[in-house]
């Protein structure tokens, strides 16, 4: 049976001004990115090792399983994810907007971080 614990759906791009690109992302923005780069390489191996260190509360309690399966079926049903832009960001929370290489589609991501180091993943979805 497949968890399925990350809400995704499609999104429409948004502008954004040169001031937001020039910040200093924050933690969950970093965490953010961390997932698409998972999302991009997983193996079973390479999502365990990042659940174990970059999943906290509730998240982190899920069976190592059932993150391999999310991380290995997004990949597949994706192609891979491409990185288009940050949408709304705060120090602990994210909405970024990605592209599925496999067809072109948008989707929006949003991350939630804890708000003390080191910044644990304590939820995905929209």
């Amino acid at each position: 049976m497949r968890l399925c614990f990350l809400f995704i759906s499609a999104a429409t791009l948004s502008g954004h001004s040169e001031a937001a690109l020039a910040q200093t992302p924050s933690p969950a923005t970093r965490r953010a990115r961390e997932v698409v780069a998972v999302i991009n390489t997983a193996t079973p191996a390479t999502v365990r090792s990042f659940a174990d260190t970059a999943f906290g509360g509730r998240m982190g309690t899920l069976p190592a399983q059932a993150h391999i399966d999310f991380f290995l079926g997004q990949r597949e049903l994706s192609g891979g994810l491409e990185w288009v832009e940050v949408q709304e960001e705060t120090a602990d929370r994210t909405t970024v907007l990605l592209r599925r290489k496999l067809t072109g589609d948008l989707m929006a991501v949003s991350v939630q971080a804890e708000a003390a180091a080191p910044h644990r993943i304590v939820g995905l979805g929209q």
